[in-house]
């Protein structure tokens, strides 16, 4: 992807909730979706309108698959390889049930009912980077054990991945014990299915660490107060984004853990300070860094008052940095641009630059919404839900959900460098 195409893309970022300013913009097939997941290595789309599954390949799309879900209120969840994974039979308080599609159209798996039937995978299951099993993660204990024919001898606590192979059906319980060949304490924070025997896992104490069936491909011991957080995978350019202890960002190559990339916000902050404060202008941007620091007084204050005795010390400049700077959430567009969410900020990095200014942001064109409040935050969540990169013709662009539709968002006007 060109720099001129990059810049186009993150200007029509700018321009996404700038709600009502669609004009000359296309039509879509998927305008009327009430849900939409693009396949990140193919560009690929599932989306739901009414009760009917949709899959449509951008380079064929007179070819796009029309199949009907047995099943009410389906909401595509994720969309991996060739299989979607699709919520059904949920509303009002109920989150009803998982379902597996193979991209040619048919049901390949329902799987069991609700978290108490304590059957795996089921209600927390994913699909796995590849496509290839549907998993979920457990912390067993004595009547887990049980059921999934484990000893009795595993301590309580320990995190097993119950996976289910969706083209041969053979299930596998893996316990995550410390591996061959691993010198670090394994107590499993993060876990991600990459395929049926291949893993990646961060560990309390900062270790991060990928498994094939039971031996360590790579790992790295990098220390740490909290353990780091992986928040997404682009196998298609062989990338790991994860969550460090202080709220930075890293990028690793999931092939052998090398780091390509980095940003340290909450320990130098004053370049995207800098670059906040251009963008959303100087008193806005002090008012919503005040009220995050504020909110975070009053947690501190709470958390003093139900402690008896002295404490540990604390590097209270340091939680403020981390609270206004650290990165809350984090993706892969399919493009492999990041977009990286903060308090109140949202902004777009540039992987194969990682020592440049963010490349935009997207609360500068918001004149209707007040940066300082729950509102603000409320909307900052809503974006992961309501934004989507597609590939439409030959290019990727942005379309946003506005509560009637998806619709292409328009070039900016705002002269985006």
């Amino acid at each position: 992807m060109t720099r001129t195409s990059i810049q186009c893309v993150l200007a029509l970022a700018a321009a996404a909730l700038a709600v009502g300013m669609y004009a000359s913009e296309q039509v879509l097939p998927f305008a009327s979706a009430s849900s939409l997941v693009v396949e990140k290595a193919t560009g690929k789309m599932a989306y739901v309108q009414g009760s009917t599954l949709y899959v449509l390949d951008p380079a064929r799309p007179d070819a796009t698959r029309a199949v009907p879900v047995a099943a009410s209120n389906p909401i595509v969840a994720d969309y991996r390889g060739q299989h979607i994974l699709v919520s059904v039979n949920g509303g009002e308080g109920d989150p009803g049930q998982l379902a597996v599609f193979h991209e040619g159209g048919e049901e390949a798996v329902r799987l069991p009912r609700g978290e108490g039937d304590l059957a795996y995978p089921g209600a927390g299951a994913a699909l796995s980077v590849d496509g290839s099993v549907v998993w979920e993660r457990a912390s067993v204990d004595g009547p887990t054990k049980a059921l999934l024919q484990l000893s009795p001898e595993i301590p309580d606590g320990t995190t097993v991945v119950v996976s289910l192979d969706l083209t041969t059906g053979a299930r596998r319980v893996a316990v995550h014990t410390i591996p061959q060949g691993s010198k670090a304490e394994l107590r499993v924070s993060d876990i991600v299915m990459l395929g049926a025997q291949d893993s990646l896992m961060t560990l309390w104490g900062g270790a991060v660490m990928r498994l094939k069936g039971s031996k360590v491909v790579w790992q790295r011991a990098e220390g740490g107060e909290r353990p780091w957080r992986l928040f997404d995978v682009h196998a298609g350019r062989d990338l790991i984004l994860l969550d460090d202890d202080t709220g930075g960002l890293r990028v690793l190559r999931l092939a052998d853990g090398a780091e390509l990339a980095s940003w340290q916000f909450a320990k130098s902050p004053e370049r995207l300070e800098r670059f906040l404060e251009e963008r959303l202008g100087r008193e806005r941007w002090q008012a919503l860094k005040k009220a995050e620091i504020e909110t975070l007084g009053r947690s501190r204050l709470g958390e003093r008052r139900g402690v008896s005795g002295p404490g540990c010390p604390v590097d209270e400049k340091r939680e403020e940095r981390e609270r206004v700077f650290g990165v809350r959430s984090a993706r892969f567009l399919p493009d492999g641009m990041i977009w990286a969410r903060g308090p109140g900020w949202v902004v777009f990095l540039d992987v194969t630059s990682p020592d440049a200014d963010p490349l935009d942001e997207v609360y500068t064109h918001l004149a209707s919404t007040e940066l300082e409040g729950a509102a603000a935050f409320a909307r900052t969540k809503g974006l992961e839900v309501t934004l989507r990169q597609v590939r439409v013709g030959e290019s990727w662009q942005l379309v946003a959900f506005d509560g009637s539709g998806w619709h292409v968002v328009p070039a900016s006007s705002s002269g985006r460098r």
